[in-house]
């Protein structure tokens, strides 16, 4: 295993979780299980829209970043072994 494959794979970890802890966060778009607990949203009406903006950016970043570095630490194993 060379230095980029660890390397890559702590960042793969790293990304992997802050994506499930922004998914977590973000508002879903139907009732789903949410309405069990009465569908309260723990965001404000009014930040509400932007919050939900900005988490489906960053989750849409932080997916490129991971697709990305899957990429990379591929092509580092294949092309250098």
């Amino acid at each position: 295993m060379n230095p980029i494959e660890m390397i890559g794979a702590i960042v793969m970890i790293l990304v992997s979780a802050l994506i499930v802890v922004i998914v977590m966060f973000q508002d879903p778009k139907s009732d789903g299980l949410s309405a069990l607990g009465g569908g309260n949203s723990f965001l404000s009406t009014n930040n509400d829209r932007s919050m939900n903006a900005t988490l489906n950016r960053v989750t849409k970043v932080l997916v490129i970043i991971f697709f990305a570095v899957t990429f990379i630490v591929y092509a580092s194993a294949k092309f250098m072994a």
